[in-house]
């Protein structure tokens, strides 16, 4: 976890809540000795930066984004501060696999949106596998976490019980 993401998180937390008011559910249903992959449904752009604010500041996080984000110059500068990394989402983008298990081999969670893209009703779109790939090959828990415009929930669920 970078310097940058904990000053962000002192300085947005407020400013997110003021604007986007949520409440957290389930965060004690997180494993607080290992890193997780963290699999959120994705309905709104402030999703990402949602969750983040929602976890302890302690919990360092990478997020996997869509490579498109990044060619825009300042959010892509601000979102590799915050620990975010590309993804090429209509290839199977063998450097954002290795970067996110390379990220959890080293202590970091992993965020991810499994369906590739924002989706305004859930079953709309199938999630795609690699997730569990790299939770496979990590040995990282994968953590389900659940509708952000709402409170957010942190569920207890393991790769077992979910549907790809």
């Amino acid at each position: 976890m970078t310097r940058f993401y904990r000053v962000m998180h002192i300085i947005l937390f407020p400013i997110i809540w003021f604007l986007f008011p949520f409440k957290v559910h389930g965060r004690e249903n997180m494993p607080k000795d290992r890193p997780v992959v963290l699999c959120a449904n994705h309905a709104h752009a402030m999703d990402p930066f949602l969750i983040c604010v929602a976890l302890p500041r302690t919990v360092g996080v990478r997020i996997m984004c869509k490579r498109e984000l990044f060619e825009k110059p300042f959010l892509g500068w601000f979102l590799s501060k915050l620990g975010g990394f590309p993804v090429d989402r209509g290839n199977s983008d063998l450097n954002a696999v290795k970067t996110s298990i390379k990220s959890i081999r080293d202590g970091q969670s992993l965020l991810v949106f499994p369906e590739g893209t924002r989706v305004a009703h859930e079953g709309d779109v199938r999630p795609k596998g690699g997730v569990v790939m790299i939770a496979l090959r990590t040995g990282a828990p994968l953590q389900p976490v659940h509708d952000l415009r709402h409170p957010i929930k942190i569920l207890r669920r393991n790769a077992h019980q979910l549907q790809l």
